[in-house]
């Protein structure tokens, strides 16, 4: 059996999900999944909103895509499989799970054959960090970062954040000509991947504070219609100069939850 180096595995998984985008919204479908005359899939929600194919306008029939559908359904087991070969999914048809050692052979300079047993699975379950030096990771999934921004108006703070083993994250903070203050987290992904994750922002002063929870959204909707929609953290002018209580600085307070 051929041996895949191990680098190209995160692509691999992020190609499969695009492969299987809707062209249209770009999320996962969900069955039944349509396609056009020539081929190209789309969900089932979005073809009842368009009457051509978006890819190559040809006109949609009711033929399902069996294919995708079964795709799907099975590629979060995919991805878990090709991320984390020691996975349990990878066992199946094996005789003895436990009877069996793991083991990988690599070819040294010289030619000899080194056998190296591969390193254990790790348990389920969430485990406190233990690393030491690590000030923004707490045990329990989550990711938090701290700011301290200047309050004046028509002002806009954008930055993105890489987070290990989470994905990249851009922050979205904008103060009005009015000195309204919006704020939202998104992630660079579909609005699938964005439901794993919860984020939390704080909007605080020495004395007060405001907290808005949501899910992260993908980045393919623009923040600014969010800010329109007050689908985000939204706080006044009154209150915001009541906050900072007559300072020109403000905290602001980034988590992100991994939901289990």
């Amino acid at each position: 059996m051929p041996t895949f180096g191990t680098c190209r595995i995160p692509y691999w998984c992020e190609d499969l999900e695009e492969l299987l985008q809707c062209p249209v919204c770009f999320e996962r479908p969900e069955s039944p999944v349509k396609q056009c005359e020539r081929g190209h899939h789309i969900c089932n929600v979005c073809k009842d909103l368009i009457t051509e194919c978006p890819l190559c306008k040809s006109r949609f029939s009711n033929a399902r895509s069996y294919l995708a559908e079964e795709l799907s359904i099975k590629l979060d087991d995919i991805k878990l499989s090709l991320l984390h070969p020691m996975h349990s999914l990878n066992n199946r048809g094996r005789n003895s799970v436990g009877s069996q050692t793991e083991t990988n052979v690599v070819i040294a300079k010289n030619g000899s054959k080194i056998t190296k047993r591969a390193p254990p699975e790790a348990p389920k379950g969430k485990f406190p960090c233990r690393i030491g030096t690590c000030s923004n990771c707490t045990s329990d999934n989550m990711y938090q970062q701290v700011w301290e921004m200047e309050y004046y108006k028509n002002v806009k703070y954008d930055l993105a954040i890489r987070v290990a083993e989470m994905g990249l994250f851009f922050m979205h903070i904008k103060i009005d000509d009015n000195g309204d203050l919006f704020g939202v987290v998104q992630i660079v992904g579909t609005n699938y991947i964005g439901k794993e994750f919860n984020y939390e922002l704080k909007i605080m002063s020495s004395q007060r504070i405001s907290i808005f929870k949501d899910k992260v959204c993908s980045c393919v909707t623009s923040p600014m219609s969010l800010f329109e929609n007050i689908d985000c953290l939204s706080i006044n002018h009154k209150d915001m100069t009541r906050m900072i209580a007559g300072s020109d600085t403000f905290t602001c307070i980034m988590i992100l939850t991994r939901l289990p």
